[in-house]
């Protein structure tokens, strides 16, 4: 296995030093963590340059290169549908190549200072300003959010005895209420790791999951149950969020306890 380990690494080396004129003496691929199941994830670097130049995404086993080409078509939607002013935040991606029988996918290296899960005012608040940007951007429709509504999208949690009254008490917080919210493109994995600040400018990676279709501030939400204080002590940003959004202030109060809960639900979720 490790000889042929070797073999593939030397054959991405040789792929790299055709497109982009590096000899292969040259060019060293750093594995790193991150990439989940099916993936391997690379950093390239030339010896001329002391940061990477490229990300690559190797499927582990030939059953993942629908996954691999999956991610990368996923990134490419994104920086094709998003408007000028978006487009800059995210990566470019380059090229998807089969080497012996696995996908590789090559995509632009994101530099920059790492969001954190305790990051200041100023920094969250960029983080949230592009949040809003993108998510209207991607509005795709709307939806009443009704209670029938409510229990039918709360059903993933029912019959698990530690969260029924979770469930009944987001019905009873929602009452008869009938109200139309956008339904939103999202990108799927919001969180701090996968934001990086570049100056003025921000990026962020990891596309895999962008086009999942839900209500407002999904994306938000799972931003910040991975912050300092979670839900309960940003409950502003939700509210200013929904404002941007002018969904009616009678139910942004109601609605952040709801969210306060569903963060309850996914912890006991994350438990079991």
């Amino acid at each position: 296995k490790n000889h042929s380990f070797l073999f593939m690494i030397q054959s991405i080396k040789n792929k790299l030093s055709e497109k982009y004129g590096i000899k292969t003496s040259e060019l060293d691929l750093v594995k790193t963590r991150g990439g989940g199941t099916g993936k391997i994830l690379f950093f390239a670097f030339s010896s001329h340059q002391e940061t990477p130049f490229l990300c690559i995404k190797l499927s582990s086993l030939e059953c993942y290169n629908d996954l691999i080409k999956s991610e990368f078509n996923s990134l490419a939607s994104a920086k094709n549908s998003l408007p000028d002013n978006l487009k800059t935040s995210v990566p470019n991606p380059l090229e998807l190549a089969n080497i012996n029988g696995h996908l590789i996918a090559l995509e632009e290296f994101v530099s920059g200072r790492q969001a954190s899960a305790q990051m200041d005012s100023r920094d969250l608040k960029k983080t949230f300003d592009w949040l809003c940007q993108f998510h209207k951007a991607n509005i795709v429709g709307k939806k009443a959010v009704s209670k029938e509504f409510l229990n039918e999208v709360l059903s993933k949690y029912k019959l698990r005895d530690i969260t029924d009254n979770y469930v009944l008490e987001i019905l009873e917080i929602w009452g008869d209420r009938s109200v139309e919210m956008p339904i939103i493109k999202q990108h799927g994995d919001f969180h701090f790791a996968n934001v990086f600040f570049q100056s003025k400018a921000l990026k962020v990676i990891d596309w895999a999951n962008y086009g999942k279709v839900v209500l407002p501030a999904y994306d938000l939400v799972f931003f910040l149950r991975r912050q300092k204080g979670g839900i309960e002590a940003n409950k502003k940003m939700i509210i200013d969020y929904f404002s941007y959004f002018s969904i009616s202030e009678e139910i942004l109060e109601p609605w952040v306890k709801i969210l306060s809960i569903v963060e309850k639900l996914e912890k006991c979720l994350r438990k079991k």
